[in-house]
């Protein structure tokens, strides 16, 4: 049988108890810590409603319900097609590179902008749209998501 015993005084079990607290808040504020990696304004797309609010915003009429909704994994690292297609975002003021390795949901509408039918993909991360296109349905081009080629989404209005 072992027996093991330490004298202790109560200045260093003082420093201990607070190291120790110390420890877990700072381990506790590291896993409940918000994510603060979006680095731009996004639009509110919690709900379907939001999402139909804000195709009606950059002139575009959808169907109530969506054609599909899908979970994708972003890639980790930008490769030369995601710059590609970050590059669309980017005329409309989104940036999905802040997204990379993230699961995001896209919500995809049949909508008429004008008098073309076309497709739009909407991207929400945490009930938030933070990118996406309208695809021709004619041609199969995409291009941003602003209002007649011209005004940002930033420019329609943002919810915080």
């Amino acid at each position: 049988m072992f027996v093991f015993s330490f004298k202790t005084t109560k200045k260093s079990l003082l420093i201990g108890i607070v190291c120790l607290v110390a420890f877990l808040a700072l381990t506790a504020a590291a896993i409940w810590w918000p994510d603060t990696e979006e680095t731009v304004p996004t639009v509110a797309a919690a709900e379907p409603a939001d999402h139909l609010s804000f195709l009606r915003s950059i002139g575009c009429e959808a169907a109530a319900a969506p054609m599909a909704v899908e979970e994708i994994l972003l890639p980790d690292k930008a490769d030369t097609p995601f710059e590609t297609y970050n590059a669309l975002q980017q005329q409309a003021g989104f940036d999905l590179s802040d997204y990379c390795g993230k699961r995001v949901k896209v919500w995809s509408y049949m909508v008429t902008c004008g008098n073309r039918p076309a497709v739009a993909h909407l991207y929400v991360y945490r009930d938030r749209l933070v990118g996406g296109d309208l695809t021709d349905e004619q041609t199969g081009e995409q291009r941003s998501l602003t209002v007649q080629g011209e005004a940002t989404y930033g420019e329609i209005g943002t919810a915080g």
